[in-house]
């Protein structure tokens, strides 16, 4: 299979999660009161969420091959309520769903989602900036639709814990949202990548892996080459197997593995720089997205560093503004 690919096919027919989709229809009336998992019902069988589960289960299938007989230990980062990861439990694999979100771990949990599925999830409450795993713990790790809701520069800091919990020779499987390029080589808060932005992203990678030159550049050249109405047009001609009810949406979606090929630990100055910079985005963003930020701060690496950084950069007048936001979000008192 291809090791990088765009999802702008309006009209697949197959959804790999198709039998955890109607248990979740099947107790739709049992666990209807926690909304989200009512919502999930509907988008994990949306065009662009069949391809991105597919693409990850076909990827992990592949690596499965290879280790026949083998019991896998894998970890399923920001998991939310879709049962992707009770597909891989049922397969006879160790798994790890983790999701900074308490209120899903805590309705997984308490509505023992396990005993629906019949599988053997472990959930847990945890931030992809520091995991509570140790290094080289786990045969694959996977992520669908999760990064680009992370500050830009937290986001490498969570690639790099994925990276160091996984083993030397596991398997990294991630989605994100993508939209034609805006120019800039930083996303803003919660935004898709670009060409520009997951480039960075591929340069990061680099340190743990050979990235596949050829697959990487044509990944690429088709987000450079991306359009707003071929984006359109997707939710527009999907629309008619999608149950929703908003026209169109703004971003597609691409998938891209690689196999670990050696350790490689990001050092506490460059955790501090990609901190800060992620600190800044978050900031920038907090008055639209405050119930967000105060999530994303909870457990962060180099705090108070980084906050000493944020104080003495900026003059009196801009350090007042964020000392009442660094309060705001419980950073300082």
């Amino acid at each position: 299979m291809k090791n990088y690919i765009l999802f702008n096919n309006p009209s697949i027919k197959e959804n790999k999660l198709q039998v955890q989709l109607d248990v979740m229809k099947h107790n739709k009336k049992k666990l209807e009161q926690y909304q989200t998992f009512s919502n999930y019902i509907n988008i994990c069988d949306w065009m662009i969420r069949r391809q991105e589960y597919n693409f990850t289960i076909d990827a992990f299938e592949e690596y499965e091959s290879l280790h026949e007989n083998q019991k896998l230990k894998v970890l399923d980062l920001g998991c939310g309520v879709v049962p992707l990861c009770n597909y891989i439990s049922l397969k006879g694999h160790e798994v790890i769903a983790l999701d900074p979100i308490k209120s899903d771990i805590d309705f997984l949990v308490e509505n023992d989602m396990n005993s629906f599925h019949n599988s053997d999830v472990k959930y847990m409450h945890g931030y992809g900036e520091k995991l509570p795993f140790e290094d080289n713990s786990f045969d694959v790790v996977y992520s669908v639709s999760v990064i680009e809701h992370i500050a830009s520069g937290n986001d490498l800091i969570v690639l790099s814990e994925l990276l160091r919990v996984l083993k030397v020779g596991g398997r990294l499987i991630l989605t994100t949202d993508v939209m034609p390029n805006d120019g800039m080589n930083l996303r803003k808060y919660t935004f898709p990548f670009t060409s520009n932005t997951l480039s960075t992203v591929f340069d990061f990678l680099g340190h743990y892996e050979n990235i596949d030159e050829k697959e990487n550049r044509s990944l690429l050249s088709s987000l450079d080459s991306l359009t707003w109405e071929q984006i359109h047009k997707f939710w527009i001609d999907s629309k008619k197997f999608d149950q929703r009810e908003e026209e169109q949406r703004e971003y597609l979606a691409v998938g891209f593995f690689i196999d670990k090929g050696q350790d490689f630990v990001l050092d506490e100055d460059k955790k501090t720089e990609l901190f800060l910079q992620g600190q800044n985005t978050l900031i920038e963003g907090f008055y639209y997205y405050q119930d967000v930020a105060t999530i994303r701060e909870k457990e962060m690496i180099a705090k108070e560093k980084v906050i000493q950084q944020l104080l003495q950069i900026k003059d009196n007048f801009e350090t007042n503004f964020y000392v009442r936001i660094l309060k705001k979000l419980g950073l300082i008192k």
